[in-house]
């Protein structure tokens, strides 16, 4: 299964998420931190990302026009049980997703202070990028 990914320029990503944090969406806060981190850590040359509604969506670069379904979404952990489908969300909690497109997909919830650890164990272990520093 193939679908176009559409790389956003880091810069514009950042720019997106900080409209949304000063427009009152203070749940963005972990997504505009991963964006951010991507830039400080030199990582936008490897990997690309575009936005999902207001998850943020990775892959590694180069991009061609139609990829394998191998993506890594930062999100908001939504309510589980039956009202799931509407999207609600645990304040605080985030989840990060690894869909490989071969059905030995991947994924965490955490508490959203925990995100930038986690993003960057998530860019490792899938793409093998890594941040300039230690994380940890």
């Amino acid at each position: 299964m193939t679908y176009p990914f559409p790389v956003r320029p880091w810069p514009d990503i950042i720019e997106f998420y900080e409209w949304l944090l000063d427009d009152g969406a203070t749940f963005v806060a972990p997504m505009l931190s991963v964006a951010r981190s991507v830039v400080v850590e030199g990582a936008d040359s490897q990997i690309g990302g575009h936005t999902s509604m207001h998850d943020l969506v990775v892959t590694s670069l180069p991009v061609g026009s139609a990829v394998p379904l191998d993506q890594v979404r930062v999100a908001l952990a939504p309510t589980p049980g039956p009202r799931a489908e509407f999207r609600l969300s645990r304040p605080g909690i985030v989840r990060i997703s690894h869909y490989s497109g071969v059905g030995q997909d991947d994924e965490i919830e955490r508490p959203a202070s925990e995100v930038l650890p986690l993003f960057w164990r998530f860019m490792i272990e899938k793409y093998g990028v890594h941040p300039a520093r230690d994380l940890a």
